[in-house]
């Protein structure tokens, strides 16, 4: 098994394991542009055994990356909010215009809350292959 870190600009999901737990299993995932809601194939952990759902740009990646020490040395979150905030603005009006019913509504609720009552950060994600 080969195990690799994403490093991550976005929501941190796993600060709410409720609510983390609840999208792996809804597995809903999102993408525009560089950012994405995506959920690592094998399992990513953000803390213990939660397994992480990736919310936001991963900047670096599994694949040997020669600049990922830079990258990450270098990462200032004033050069991705701006298109962020456009990706959260994008992903809570795709989920307001589907019409979700039942335990799926009120999951949308709370991840609109999470999403406007909480700042997104820079994050590390371990996934494995």
């Amino acid at each position: 098994m080969y195990t690799f870190n994403f490093f991550v600009y976005g929501h941190r999901m796993a600060n709410n394991p409720e609510l983390n737990n609840s999208l792996r299993e809804w597995d809903l995932e999102f993408q525009k542009g560089d950012y994405e809601v995506s959920f690592p194939y094998n399992g990513g952990q953000v803390r213990g055994d939660i397994y992480s759902v990736i919310f936001g740009k991963i900047i670096t990646d599994d694949d040997n990356n020669p600049n990922y020490v830079r990258e990450v040395r270098n990462a200032k979150e004033s050069d991705y909010e701006k298109d962020y905030q456009k990706f959260v603005n994008s992903y809570k009006q795709f989920l307001k215009d589907v019409e979700f019913e039942g335990d799926d509504k009120i999951l949308v609720e709370k991840l609109i809350n999470f999403l406007d009552n909480t700042k997104p950060e820079f994050y590390s994600v371990e996934a494995s292959s």
